[in-house]
């Protein structure tokens, strides 16, 4: 309704503007559903568990907020709010959505997970331009291209279901371009194509010296070999831990490297 009223009378938002406002949202719904008040009988309570085990998971201690009254009994002080743990900060908020998804991923029924579905894509869909982010399997992930990243991104961690790790890799690409940790997420790339590789190829090798073996199993023309060893030796002068000679990465490279991971997954995949 929001956005139908912007596009006809032609209003425009900012970033910042339209961020907030899908706080607001997430404050009304979200956070409303999962309440961290005991006095709040008709939500879902997570309660001094889930701080505990948030404090756990991301290594920030929450448990002054808790109150142990007996062993078998836990309440959590009135005094705390889901602020406490947001910030009023766009990516705290996303980083909390995540765990709270994998809290009841891990400790709740199928209809809480499929209830933040659908409130997290109805939000994102309500924002009046686009975030710069997508929703998919319990995980916020940078977006581009839309098509692009139907085509390389959604669909890459699809076709990684048998590649435990190298889909690890790959979101933690796509989680450090979104927190603009660039060359973190060119390291990520790369170790997911390395681990591909190597599987293909059913050895152990640094990609850098399988590369030859790479587009040769691929069947790569001269041209696409240039590229793949371009894909290469980008990732080595720009990636953590690379050369003396690793400098920052430009952020729109980056977003083309990451297309790029997706195309030569999909190609190896498809080879395999």
């Amino acid at each position: 309704m929001l956005k139908d009223f912007y596009n006809r009378f032609g209003l425009k938002t900012s970033l910042a503007g339209a961020e907030n406002r899908f706080m607001k949202r997430v404050d009304v719904t979200v956070f409303t559903h999962y309440t961290l008040h005991t006095s709040y009988t008709e939500s879902l309570q997570l309660g001094a568990n889930f701080l505990r085990w948030l404090s756990k998971e991301i290594g920030e201690d929450f448990n002054r907020f808790t109150n142990i009254t007996n062993y078998n009994r836990y309440d959590v002080s009135r005094n705390f709010n889901w602020q406490v743990l947001v910030q009023d900060n766009i990516t705290r908020y996303l980083l909390i959505i995540e765990y709270i998804y994998k809290y009841v991923s891990l400790f709740c029924d199928n209809n809480q997970i499929s209830y933040l579905n659908k409130t997290i894509l109805d939000l994102l869909d309500r924002a009046e331009i686009d975030l710069g982010f997508f929703w998919k399997d319990g995980k916020f992930y940078p977006a581009g291209s839309k098509f692009l990243d139907k085509e390389l991104v959604e669909e890459a961690l699809d076709w990684l279901k048998d590649f435990p790790e190298e889909k690890t890799d790959f979101q933690n690409a796509l989680k450090a371009h979104l927190e603009k940790r660039n060359n973190d997420a060119i390291g990520d790339c790369y170790n997911c194509v390395e681990g591909i590789t190597r599987k293909i190829l059913k050895n152990t090798k640094v990609l850098d010296n399988n590369k030859e073996e790479l587009v040769t199993k691929l069947g790569f023309s001269q041209e696409w070999k240039s590229l793949v060893i371009n894909f290469i030796k980008y990732a080595n002068e720009y990636k953590r831990h690379a050369s003396n000679t690793r400098h920052k990465a430009n952020p729109d490279e980056v977003e083309a490297f990451l297309y790029m991971t997706g195309l030569i997954t999909r190609m190896c995949l498809k080879k395999e």
